[in-house]
């Protein structure tokens, strides 16, 4: 006579991490909406990203503040960076700050809305964090923009708050912010 076992939670997440492919329920099984790291699902594993430390929470919700302020009166719904989106090639990416137009939202049942939609959002805004400084790290930011665009994101912002300069991909909507007043002016 074999003894019947039952799994726990956490033996259930250590069988997930064992795993090369990742779903979307899965992730959000296993970090909920209460992480403080960003995760993103990428060909199937999980890429997580520490948290940053107080000057980049104050620059990355100041820019959000901005953001979702000008949102609001035109029309868009702004997603916090633990949002993610699943792309049409089945990856999940989270931007920092995520636009979608109220209408695509309103459109959306509320199983999806509780769930990673399949939709790619508006406008993605990319902040460069201190330890994303390195060429490297800017290449694969860049890359990630880039990849945004091309899903079908119609504006896309890689901001670098150090140099006070951004990279955009696709053309601002009409009174769109300039999101490097956010950081002040230009270091000396």
């Amino acid at each position: 006579m074999q003894a019947k076992t039952e799994a726990t939670p956490s033996d259930r997440d250590l069988r997930l991490l064992a795993h090369d492919a990742l779903t979307d329920d899965d992730a959000l099984m296993l970090f909920g909406e209460r992480i403080d790291m960003q995760v993103e699902r990428i060909g199937g594993k999980l890429v997580v990203s520490p948290p940053m430390g107080f000057d980049g929470g104050v620059r990355e919700n100041d820019l959000a503040y901005l953001i979702t302020t000008w949102a609001r009166s035109h029309g868009y719904v702004t997603t916090s960076p633990s949002a993610n989106y699943r792309l049409p090639d089945g990856d999940a990416p989270a931007p920092d700050v995520g636009l979608v137009r109220q209408d695509r939202v309103d459109s959306m049942s509320e199983r999806e809305r509780k769930k990673i939609p399949s939709l790619v959002p508006d406008i993605v805004v990319e902040l460069l964090s201190e330890s994303q400084r390195t060429p490297s790290a800017v290449s694969i930011e860049r890359a990630k923009c880039e990849r945004w665009f091309k899903a079908g994101a119609h504006y896309v912002v890689l901001i670098d708050p150090f140099s006070r300069k951004t990279t955009v991909w696709g053309e601002a909507p009409v009174d769109f912010p300039d999101l490097i007043s956010v950081f002040g002016p230009p270091p000396t």
